[in-house]
């Protein structure tokens, strides 16, 4: 209810670019939770009318890499056919224009994924150890994906995912995972060591 009232509130103004988040590569990227998302997402946006969505938001606030040919559908991704992000939103276009949504263009987050970070299971989202910024912002970034308006930076480097003080009351165990950098602090605040990191490992170098 929240979405589609800002759709209709929002998506009327006329300097407003609209994106939805469609998370990354290692939640919808299998070919049924593509095919039941583009069914969502139609109805979504058809019952936000007369507000407009320009397109969808992908990586927020992730560390999936834009493109890995090192990365295949078998165990170590489990199957999933779209391991990294230029292969998501290659295959999220097409089934999203099959489900009948007009506008589909999208947005891509690189602020956290230029660098293979040392996760072993591509669900790990939680201050990642390996962490380096990625491709700068830049609008119509990549030739021969019209649909694909810009990279952007959207989540902050440096602004922690998560506490690793499991005596916290927002712990979440994620960030006591092997490959969760620590000590961290709460969400949100700031993480000078996890930012340092970003920035030497940054991809392409600063």
């Amino acid at each position: 209810m929240v979405t589609l009232n800002l759709i209709k509130k929002l998506g009327v103004l006329p300097h407003v670019a609209m994106y939805l988040d469609i998370g990354h590569a290692f939640w919808l990227g299998w070919d049924d939770n593509r095919l039941k998302a583009g069914k969502v997402y139609s109805k979504v946006i058809q019952s936000g009318a007369p507000g407009n969505v320009r397109g969808f938001a992908s990586n927020v606030a992730n560390y999936t890499p834009w493109e890995d040919p090192t990365l295949s559908r078998g165990p170590d991704t489990e199957w999933n056919p779209c391991p990294d992000e230029k292969r998501y939103i290659e295959a999220m276009y097409k089934d999203f224009k099959s489900a009948g949504i007009k506008s589909v263009y999208f947005i891509d987050d690189t602020s956290r994924n230029g660098h293979k970070t040392d996760r072993t299971h591509p669900g790990e989202w939680c201050n990642q150890t390996g962490v380096g910024i990625g491709a700068r912002p830049q609008a119509n970034p990549i030739s021969g994906m019209e649909y694909l308006d810009a990279f952007y930076w959207v989540k902050p480097l440096g602004e922690s995912d998560g506490t690793s003080d499991t005596t916290a009351v927002r712990y979440d165990g994620y960030c006591g995972h092997a490959t969760a950098m620590k000590p961290a602090p709460e969400a949100g605040q700031w993480f000078q060591k996890h930012f340092e990191q970003g920035l030497e490992n940054a991809n392409p170098p600063l």
